[in-house]
């Protein structure tokens, strides 16, 4: 996320509480203000639930009968309902009562929460990118423009996943609905399809009762062959999403990985269980890494394979209660294409860091160096590169995209966004001597690039932003300016913004007030210079 340090020139009231992990580090350094996680509440700060809790609890309960232990909303119950009602308005010649118009006010510089990235493999600057609040995004510039290929298209924006065929560079699959545990998290609506770039899509049948979608893997050779994971399991096609068949319903699968070069053998993630691999492309599945037997402790596992010898499988495990190595992260490494995996051990007291912040379950990746099979890049609150010693499976992480949340690391790249969903390495162009390569990362902020590189990312403001004009912020709260064309509103771990220019666009870029978890926020109506927000 941008920073913008303009003095507001007109007066206001503010009303803060307690912020979140997500509020940025130097606003909290400058308050004095303690770090507070996203992490699982003890037992007693269960029973004092908070606002936002309190919220969930109430939605919950809505959705039940009274004396009901849970909801009998069928999942995809809101997509259902919507197409019953434009069935029947279709039958009584009212369809267009259905439609509503909505005018994009921006802002245009804050991007909010991007959970997956997916590049063209013709074109290194066509990307897209899956928004939570947002839907799908496309750039073709490396992230100079954006447009969305999905406003008004789409029933569901809550993009969790995309991916691009190579194949077939206007054949897309996205999923929707966050399955990680996040209160802020907006349910999905299954799967939806393009055959051309985005100008169209369909929702592939039946996927609406899948549970929301984390993952998706797509055959290279083949763009019909898809598999999907979601919190009730694995589910794959292989006519392009006509039919679906589930493979496998052993828990919340919340990661899938293909093998480069042979995609019979797959790798899925699934929480508190373990991982589980398939040999005849996701046909069946058999568990090969079992949390119980390993360390008991883990909830969300993120994987990778290394592209210079696919036998070689990384697993960044959270957590919770205690790692062997870091508060709550545990690593581990295959050599032997998952048949066996070593819990790899720090070299000394200052590596052995807390590699996803403590919320692991909530931001985890991990990605595979694409060019060393001992290197790899391990994402949370912040980034590092971690590398490993083959000969006693030793690492030392060194900190990349750092927001100085742990404060005895250096802070080296302050305008890289906490919280890390997705990250992808675009090879430099053939011939390539030098092994260059760039990454592309999906925070809570959007998208950060480095240049091409060697050791991309790693020195000091060698990271970018690739935001303006992502109009794709999830918000909580908002108002509107009495008699005045400008906004207030309160986003999802990007703090508090409005406009003061009376002619708010789609393009107009919103002024910062406050930071944290923007939440509910107010203009007063007859005093218009005065405003409150709130952030957890």
């Amino acid at each position: 996320m941008k920073k913008h340090h303009k003095t507001l020139t007109k007066s206001f009231i503010l009303i803060f509480f307690i912020f979140s992990c997500n509020s940025e580090k130097q606003q909290r350094n400058e308050l004095n203000v303690p770090n507070v996680t996203k992490q699982k509440k003890s037992t007693k700060e269960k029973n004092e639930k908070k606002g936002i809790e309190q919220i969930a609890d109430y939605q919950r309960d809505i959705r039940m009968p009274i004396g009901a232990e849970k909801s009998d909303y069928k999942k995809g119950y809101l997509l259902e309902a919507y197409n019953k009602a434009k069935n029947a308005a279709k039958n009584s010649g009212n369809s267009k009562n259905l439609v509503a118009t909505f005018i994009d006010r921006g802002p245009a510089n804050v991007p909010g929460r991007t959970r997956d990235i997916a590049i063209d493999p013709t074109d290194n600057q066509r990307w897209f990118v899956g928004t939570v609040g947002g839907g799908v995004w496309l750039t073709e510039d490396g992230g100079t423009t954006w447009s969305s290929v999905t406003d008004n298209k789409i029933p569901n924006l809550a993009t969790s996943t995309v991916v691009i065929s190579p194949q077939d560079k206007n054949t897309l699959y996205a999923g929707t609905g966050e399955p990680f545990g996040n209160l802020g998290a907006i349910g999905g609506s299954g799967v939806f399809k393009t055959i051309d770039g985005g100008a169209n899509w369909t929702q592939l049948n039946g996927t609406a009762t899948f549970g929301d979608v984390g993952r998706i893997i797509m055959n290279p050779n083949d763009k019909d062959n898809v598999l999907i994971a979601t919190n009730s399991g694995i589910y794959r096609t292989t006519n392009g999403g006509a039919n679906w068949t589930q493979t496998y319903s052993g828990g919340n699968v919340q990661d899938l990985d293909a093998t480069s070069g042979d995609f019979n053998i797959l790798y899925g993630s699934v929480n508190s269980v373990g991982i589980v691999k398939s040999t005849d492309a996701g046909a069946t599945w058999s568990l090969t890494f079992n949390v119980s037997t390993v360390n008991g402790n883990h909830d969300r596992i993120e994987t990778d394979i290394s592209e210079v010898d696919t036998d070689v499988v990384i697993l960044c495990a959270y957590s919770p209660s205690g790692g062997t190595q870091s508060p709550t992260t545990d690593l581990y490494i295959s050599r032997d294409a998952g048949a066996s995996f070593t819990n790899l051990t720090s070299t000394g007291t200052v590596d052995r860091r807390d590699l996803v912040g403590g919320q692991g379950w909530y931001d985890n990746i991990v990605l595979a160096h694409p060019f060393d099979e001992n290197i790899f890049y391990v994402g949370g609150v912040e980034l590092f590169k971690v590398v490993v010693d083959p000969v006693d499976e030793s690492f030392i992480a060194s900190e990349m995209a750092a927001t100085n949340q742990n404060s005895n690391l250096n802070q080296i790249n302050t305008n890289v966004h906490v919280d890390h969903h997705g990250l992808v390495a675009i090879e430099a162009a053939e011939p390539n001597p030098n092994a260059e390569f760039r990454l592309i990362l999906a925070t809570d902020g959007g998208i950060h690039t480095t240049a091409l590189d060697t050791d991309p990312g790693t020195v000091a403001n060698s990271w970018t932003d690739a935001v303006n004009g992502k109009n794709s912020t999830q918000f909580y709260g908002a108002d509107k300016r009495n008699g005045s064309d400008d906004y207030l509103a309160g986003a999802q771990d990007n703090g508090s913004w409005l406009t003061f220019n009376d002619n708010t666009t789609a393009t107009s870029d919103y002024t910062r007030a406050f930071g944290g978890d923007g939440f509910e926020c107010i203009w007063h109506y007859d005093n218009p210079e005065d405003f409150i927000v709130t952030s957890q």
